[in-house]
């Protein structure tokens, strides 16, 4: 059932208008429409608490080799000001556990505005983006349920988006070495 066929118009009203949610619940007549990467980001925004971080469960469980209930129970976790560390301006982390091997795995939330110096992978880093977007210096815009996968021997900056905070969660094998600004 669609959502428009979800509605209960009343005893009255349902007689003369089912030709009419039939028609709107028919995706061959109405194809459902992939929101732009702006209307989904102020969307995703809009949700407050851990639950902001529901559409994401179930991929960020796979990828972090979680059950979906440690995935939520970290969400809820995030929601605590005291969890979260600020190793310099701008940036805050949160360690987790995951079930990826040799993996240090963070939430960061970067700052709006904030750009992230050009740094080389010293090892394999897996990024999700959970909320807000930034723009990778390839200039690829990176935003929430975008998944980065930086190799050994790469390197790259980012620049936040200017209009809220960045949140991602982070896989890094051996570290990273900062190039510069």
């Amino acid at each position: 059932m669609g959502p428009i066929a979800a509605l209960d118009p009343g005893r009255y009203l349902r007689p003369r208008l089912s030709p009419f949610f039939d028609l709107a619940d028919d995706e061959d007549v109405f194809p459902p429409i992939e929101p732009s990467a702006e209307v989904r980001v102020r969307l995703l925004r809009s949700v407050s608490g851990a639950e902001r971080f529901a559409p994401f469960v179930d991929r960020f469980a796979e990828l972090f080799a979680l059950t979906a209930e440690a995935a939520r129970a970290l969400f809820v976790r995030a929601e605590d000001p005291a969890e979260w560390s600020s190793p310099m301006p701008g940036l805050q982390c949160l360690r987790f556990e995951s079930g990826l091997e040799g993996a240090e795995c963070w939430l960061a939330r970067f700052a709006a505005g904030l750009r992230y110096p050009r740094h080389r992978h010293l090892g394999r880093e897996l990024a999700m983006v959970l909320e807000g977007g930034y723009t990778d210096s390839d200039g690829s815009l990176v935003i929430p349920g975008d998944v980065r996968l930086g190799e050994k021997g790469s390197s790259h900056g980012l620049s936040v988006h200017a209009d809220g905070d960045c949140t991602a969660a982070l896989a890094i094998w051996g570290g990273i070495e900062i190039l510069g600004a």
